[in-house]
């Protein structure tokens, strides 16, 4: 009974106190329902970009995405005769490497 008579004592008190708790309660459970979402967020933009892969120009304009289905086809299209071939970085540095640092 003792606890009940310092509540109605210190109101303002009490109130400040329960308020807190409160307001503790609803922070905690809105952090946690937006971590949920932001999760299943990425989790939908892995999904969607993971199956995809980004063609486009060189210059770094916006490209479209291409479904990785689609490698298999683009392998069997025959080199135009007198194009070069593009070599990406890592073929660079192997080849650097591989002849004393001259490509």
């Amino acid at each position: 009974m003792e606890i009940l008579r310092n509540i109605t004592r210190h109101k303002l008190r009490s109130f400040l106190t329960i308020s807190g708790i409160v307001i503790g309660v609803l922070a905690l459970t809105t952090m946690g329902a937006l971590a949920e979402n932001f999760n299943a967020l990425i989790d939908g933009g892995v999904k969607y970009f993971g199956s995809s892969i980004q063609v486009g120009p060189p210059d770094g304009q916006a490209a479209n995405l291409l479904p990785m289905s689609k490698i298999d086809e683009i392998k069997k299209v025959v080199p135009v005769p007198g194009q070069a071939r593009r070599r990406d970085r890592r073929e660079l540095r192997h080849s650097r490497h591989d002849h004393g640092g001259r490509s």
